[in-house]
């Protein structure tokens, strides 16, 4: 998420300064204090917008690489040029500081800071220390330490996985680390890397782990108990977002009669956004992993495969794909396996709304800060997402 982004939702700038006021003193286990204000006194750190990270000038080496990776691949053929250029232009040393603008500073000076790099996201923060090659994750101030713990529970057990282990982490779940990984991102994996044959890959390691704990259930029992969780959500939403609320509720009932048509339902544990911005691919492509499991639960099986293959979290098209799949249209290379026939895919589209209208939900009302108008988009954009009486048909 942009720093943009969260500055336009929330007071970011007093966030991130008490949040790293907090994880800097328990990390040096001594106080520091992060101002942001101009004025303030200190070790100065830097933002650059578009890599998105904070630093020190100066970052070294294994830093500046970092943000290149992060930033100059990308899958679109008509940008690896430019961007490739910007970003390996703007990870330099020179480039860091001349296109760096003042963001906070720290008393006292925190040690070796050049080997670090500070990634703000939606509701954490992540220390990453190229030094010890550890990445330190904490809550942001006023989010509270849910996804920090769904996080514990899901790689913190040691546990073999379809995820990097956690290393450490604080009885009162407020951080944890794991090591730095040493590759890229699916969403910025370079060109000659086969990214068609990783993503394939990455889902079949996840499914392969989640089939090992799932279970065959009724369709009824799994649609009426989603349902019913749904419609206790709206009720309690109805108040915040008007008449889009009542829309949804009789969207709800349509949906979930149709989803009953199912002949069985597999249910398990759920990456629960399973997008290539959370896998991360080795060097050579040779293995991958998933990060980021906050929105971890038991869904559906096929729930993390439509979202990653219908591009769920890229609301653009998103109705236009989730109807052809409906329809039994060649959707993705990636749902080629599944049933052809609309009578099996239109009660699967139908049940797949409704995971993803609870996942939308839930992702609005988890920041205790999230603004209005966020929230208003998320339930506004489910609304035309469900569509109207008949569509799925």
């Amino acid at each position: 998420m942009r720093v943009s982004q969260l500055e336009s939702r929330e007071p970011f700038a007093e966030i991130l300064a008490e949040t790293l006021s907090r994880a800097f003193s328990e990390w040096l286990d001594r106080p520091v204090e992060v101002e942001c204000s101009p004025g303030a006194a200190g070790q100065l750190w830097l933002l650059q917008p578009l890599l998105g990270a904070f630093y020190v000038p100066g970052a070294g080496a294994a830093a500046r690489r970092y943000l290149a990776d992060a930033f100059r691949h990308t899958g679109e053929a008509w940008r690896m040029a430019p961007q490739w250029t910007l970003g390996t232009t703007l990870a330099t040393s020179p480039g860091l500081r001349l296109f760096g603008r003042p963001a906070f500073r720290a008393r006292p000076a925190v040690p070796d800071a050049g080997h670090l790099l500070v990634l703000p996201g939606n509701r954490r923060l992540r220390l990453l220390d190229f030094g010890r090659g550890t990445s330190r994750v904490v809550p942001k101030a006023g989010f509270g330490a849910s996804a920090i713990e769904t996080e514990i529970a899901v790689r913190g057990r040691g546990e073999d996985g379809p995820f990097p282990p956690i290393l450490r982490y604080a009885a009162d779940c407020s951080w944890f680390e794991e090591a730095i990984f040493d590759g890229y991102s699916l969403a910025r994996c370079p060109a000659w890397l086969p990214r068609r044959r990783l993503e394939a890959l990455a889902l079949s390691v996840l499914e392969r782990w989640v089939s090992e704990r799932a279970a065959r259930r009724d369709p009824d029992e799994v649609v009426g108990q989603l349902a019913e969780r749904l419609q206790q959500a709206l009720g309690r939403a109805e108040a915040r977002f008007g008449a889009a609320a009542g829309g949804l509720s009789e969207a709800v009932e349509r949906l979930a009669a149709l989803a009953r048509r199912l002949p069985a339902v597999e249910t398990g544990p759920s990456h629960g956004d399973c997008q290539p911005g959370n896998v991360l691919v080795s060097r050579r492509g040779e293995a991958v992993t998933f990060v980021d499991w906050e929105h971890h639960a038991e869904r559906t099986s096929l729930y993390d495969r439509l979202v990653f293959a219908l591009r769920a979290r890229s609301p653009r098209g998103l109705c236009g794909r989730v109807r052809s799949f409906a329809r039994g249209a060649r959707t993705s290379p990636l749902l080629s396996g599944l049933p052809a026939g609309s009578a099996w895919r239109r009660p699967a589209a139908a049940l797949f709304l409704l995971e993803e209208l609870d996942w939308s939900l839930a992702a609005a009302s988890a920041p205790p800060i999230v603004s209005a108008p966020e929230g208003t988009r998320l339930v506004t954009e489910a609304v035309r997402l469900l569509g109207r009486p008949g569509g799925m048909e």
